[in-house]
């Protein structure tokens, strides 16, 4: 997670982060003097090939995924609102 809150004296906190390109993209985020508004990071929702143990394509989300992208709807909406 990333909660960005930039300007003069402001802080930037940031958890688990691990790889290349997640810190690539935290480097870019901490560097980008824009307007301040949050940003957040997100991983998909399960999908049904994930339950297959497949990785790529076009599946559609599992019963579990589905769940997460409701969850993920409200808290966007309750955050951002």
């Amino acid at each position: 997670m990333i909660d960005m809150a930039s300007g003069h004296g402001g802080q930037i906190q940031v958890n688990n982060i691990s790889g290349y390109l997640p810190r690539r993209i935290v480097f870019f985020l901490v560097n980008t003097h824009l307007t301040p508004r949050p940003i957040l990071l997100t991983r998909h929702g399960e999908s049904r090939d994930n339950v297959r143990g497949r990785i790529g394509g076009d599946s559609v989300l599992s019963d579990t995924g589905e769940i997460y992208m409701k969850k993920l709807a409200n808290f966007v909406e309750k955050r951002l609102i």
